[in-house]
């Protein structure tokens, strides 16, 4: 057999059966993207203080994936989804409502910018089994939900549908990730 102008006897080989195993890195990384989403869960309970809470869960969120992104392998969605996520959750928590002239276009944009990346992010699980593409599809639920709390208006931010479209959100990076992750070899 020749390989790279190295010849090997045929006995030596490396098979696909020979081979090292495939190691999935620790989960040690990865675990640490779902503390934000867990975290938004106690806006309800907060009252007055999730009017910063979640925006603030949206923009720290944000900038724990940004810190990960070497590590995915799609270093450009998931910067583009952690941008996308910051900017939104900083003009959230710091700029007031009324200074922006409509909220809805934006949250909308949003959504379509973090389901595009989510998607990119995703992308070799959509080729791989079913588990893998489920993910991704399941990641893709927080943009949605983003979408259709911005359609309703501005949000009651104390209210449980507030608080599961951002914790939805937060999520679909882990998730699609995982996916990512599932559909190596």
């Amino acid at each position: 057999m020749v390989a790279f102008g190295i010849r090997r006897p045929l006995h030596k080989a490396l098979t696909r059966d020979r081979a090292a195993p495939f190691v999935r890195p620790p989960a040690g990384g990865g675990a640490l993207r779902w503390i934000f989403p867990v975290l938004c869960l106690a806006a309800p309970f907060l009252g007055e203080v999730a009017v910063i809470y979640l925006p603030s869960c949206l923009l720290f969120g944000a900038v724990l994936g940004i810190w990960g992104a070497h590590r995915t392998g799609a270093v450009w969605s998931v910067m583009i989804w952690s941008l996308v996520t910051g900017i939104f959750g900083a003009l959230l928590a710091f700029v007031e409502v009324q200074v922006v002239p409509d909220l809805r276009i934006l949250a909308l944009v949003t959504a379509l910018i973090q389901a595009l990346a989510l998607l990119a992010i995703g992308a070799p699980a959509t080729i791989s089994g079913w588990p893998a593409r489920g993910m991704v599809l399941a990641s893709l639920a927080g943009p949605l939900a983003l979408a259709l709390l911005a359609l309703r208006g501005a949000p009651a931010w104390a209210a449980l549908a507030a608080t599961l479209a951002v914790a939805l959100d937060l999520a679909g990076l882990p998730l699609a990730l995982m996916a990512r992750r599932r559909a190596r070899p």
